[in-house]
């Protein structure tokens, strides 16, 4: 798992479930040898990026001290950041790419369903109650023994709380999916026999 306190190559925020990166830190990062306003604004010409879909744009006040006009600031999605990076055909370019990518993995490990994550030994565990209201199942002190004793491997210990792997969450909601079917199932037969009055014919 990264070390998060390493991320600072490039200051990387989240906005609506997306990863944003500041585009004049990336300028600055990769050395580029023009200004920053004519390499963003021709790369986003050249590579036909898409305002409000690959990045947007926001005013900067408050930090230019002889009092000019505010600054025109880009924010602009990982994807967009790689393929920038990319583009540069540079050592530094190499590098920030492959940060991004690497973050952008470890990203997708850190939600199931919403919920928080948490990796231990190469596997990602989830909190085992609000799990289990995600899929639907009872979260009863007596359906956790029973689950513990039937997939220990399953289960961990962590703030004094139950977790479970992702795959067994995965693998519940399947169940869940399973059980709905069959009730759906009986209760349609049901209809069909209220119906007719007799038997059910298979």
């Amino acid at each position: 798992m990264l070390n998060h306190n390493e991320n600072v190559l490039i200051k990387i925020e989240t906005k609506n479930d997306n990863q944003i990166v500041d585009a004049r830190e990336l300028h600055t990062f990769l050395e580029v040898g023009r200004d920053y306003t004519s390499w963003i604004k021709g790369r986003i010409k050249e590579y036909g990026f898409v305002e409000n879909e690959d990045f947007e744009v926001f005013t900067k006040t408050g930090e230019n001290l002889s009092g000019g006009r505010p600054s025109k600031e880009y924010a602009i999605k990982l994807d967009m950041g790689k393929e920038l990076a990319m583009v540069e055909r540079s050592e530094k370019g190499r590098v920030i790419r492959k940060h991004f990518i690497a973050v952008e993995k470890e990203f997708r490990k850190l939600e199931w369903h919403g919920l928080p994550t948490i990796v231990i030994k190469g596997k990602v565990y989830v909190n085992y109650k609000p799990a289990l209201r995600v899929v639907g199942f009872s979260a009863r002190s007596g359906a956790v023994y029973l689950r513990k004793k039937r997939h220990p491997h399953l289960f961990t210990l962590m703030y004094g709380h139950n977790w479970i792997t992702v795959d067994y969450a995965d693998l519940l909601i399947e169940q869940m999916k399973v059980r709905q079917m069959s009730l759906k199932f009986e209760e349609t037969k049901q209809r069909v026999l209220n119906a007719k009055g007799g038997e059910y014919d298979n």
